[in-house]
């Protein structure tokens, strides 16, 4: 078995898998780990994706890997609900810096980035040069200017 596949047990599990003999009691144990992470939801730490990314796209994923009587029946329902997504998904970038930013939404473009004292919620119009957003203040983390900016164009 390949080292990514072991690194994905717990110690427990480990020390289980590394008390099998053969490739195939192994190759069993993994699908059985596998099964029971998907049967009580915890196959994806859902935690650690960045907090930009969609609800919508989580809950697609979610319904990839869940239990099989609650799964997409098909790739092709896979595919329709992702194109039903792409139509109105919002496109977030993140450069080297930190800055995010979110490109043609409603025909502007938004940007969340860092300056001397915190966060700033930004915007523009036609390739102009970014502005500060009026009514908009410093704020403290980038979740929290994104929290605020999605709270400013989900009202538009």
């Amino acid at each position: 078995m390949s080292t990514n596949v072991e690194s994905y047990l717990s110690r427990r599990e480990r020390a289980r898998y590394d008390a099998l003999t053969t490739y195939a009691e192994k190759a069993i144990f993994i699908d059985k780990v596998i099964e029971n992470r998907i049967t009580t939801q915890k196959l994806i730490d859902y935690s650690k994706f960045p907090f930009y990314i969609d609800t919508k796209l989580i809950s697609i994923v979610r319904k990839m890997v869940c239990s099989h009587e609650r799964r997409f029946n098909s790739i092709t329902d896979v595919l329709a609900a992702l194109t039903v997504y792409e139509r109105s998904k919002k496109n977030w970038t993140e450069d080297k810096h930190g800055n995010l930013t979110l490109e043609q939404f409603r025909g502007k473009d938004y940007q969340i980035v860092l300056e001397r004292d915190g966060y700033l919620i930004k915007h523009r119009k036609r390739s102009q040069n970014f502005l500060q957003m009026p009514n908009t203040g410093v704020y403290d983390s980038k979740e929290a200017a994104y929290k605020e900016l999605n709270k400013i164009i989900s009202k538009k």
